[in-house]
């Protein structure tokens, strides 16, 4: 028999619906499931901040109308993750919609039975897998593997989203490879792009896996970090020149990296846009490159 699939689901807190879920999951043998109860909707989201869910199954408030809210607020706020409704309200109307706003499936509780319930879920996934590749292709940078413009845009508004919601100060770094065009010109457009991948590596392994790195274009570079501190931030930055230096040091590549660095902290997301954000520390990044000339 093939390995169980280990399946980390999120389910709104009912005692007998969650038994009653492990039950139909578990006689599945391709799937292995873990149940992770939340109370409320708001629960989920923080809990899907900060911990990976594989699935997310919702229930219905008694308000049609509010129930489609819950679902178009679950699938904004959690935008890599499928959500399927399973509830005791029955509408087929109803299920359009929320399929409409997002959802992958939407089941009635008095019908649903393990198969049903099983293929969803697998469904689901491998829906989902399709959808994470092709975002990938349309949002990753093919040479660095980062986040491109559109990526880091796409990210930052979700992330942006959730400071405001939950009142997260956090961090946009904006920074400049000095002098490329010189490495491009000396050393060839091939030993160019051997820059951009090393220094693109230094970043991931100066910054946190949660945050979100990117080639914003050309030799320019944007980091955004959520729910952290001004002095934090600091950090970061010391590290990230320290790791240059070592890199300066240690690599006989034929030319040195060097960049300028502007840091933007917000700690009050309430009445800012991240274009304003980004232009900040761009600003920060220019006045700092021009005092080195």
């Amino acid at each position: 028999m093939a390995d169980r699939l280990p399946v980390k689901i999120g389910v709104e807190d009912n005692p007998n619906d969650v038994k009653l879920i492990f039950k139909h999951l578990r006689s599945n043998p391709k799937i292995n499931p873990e149940i992770s109860v939340v109370k409320t909707l708001h629960e989920a989201t923080e809990k899907a901040s900060k911990e990976k869910f594989d699935v997310i199954l919702l229930d219905f408030a008694i308000s049609k109308n509010k129930g489609i809210d819950r679902v178009k607020h679950a699938s904004s706020e959690m935008i890599d993750t499928p959500v399927i409704v399973l509830t005791g309200v029955w509408d087929e109307d109803l299920g359009l919609k929320a399929v409409h706003e997002g959802a992958e499936d939407y089941l009635f509780k008095g019908t649903v039975n393990s198969k049903m319930l099983s293929m969803s879920i697998l469904h689901a996934l491998e829906r989902n897998k399709l959808k994470e590749e092709l975002k990938r292709l349309s949002l990753f940078d093919d040479l660095t593997q980062l986040y491109n413009r559109r990526g880091f845009k796409t990210m930052s508004s979700q992330l942006l989203k959730r400071s405001k919601r939950y009142k997260r100060p956090f961090a946009v770094f904006f920074i400049d490879i000095d002098k490329m065009k010189e490495i491009n010109d000396k050393h060839g457009h091939l030993r160019g792009d051997v820059a951009l991948i090393d220094f693109s590596l230094i970043l991931k392994d100066t910054f946190r896996d949660a945050d979100v790195i990117s080639r914003f274009g050309g030799d320019e570079f944007v980091v955004l970090l959520e729910d952290i501190k001004e002095n934090f931030a600091e950090k970061v930055e010391k590290r990230l020149e320290a790791k240059i230096k070592a890199y300066n040091k240690k690599k006989k590549r034929g030319f040195e990296l060097l960049m300028s660095v502007g840091v933007n902290y917000v700690s009050d997301a309430s009445s800012v846009t991240i274009e304003e954000v980004l232009m900040e520390a761009d600003d920060i990044m220019y006045r700092r490159k021009k005092e080195k000339n």
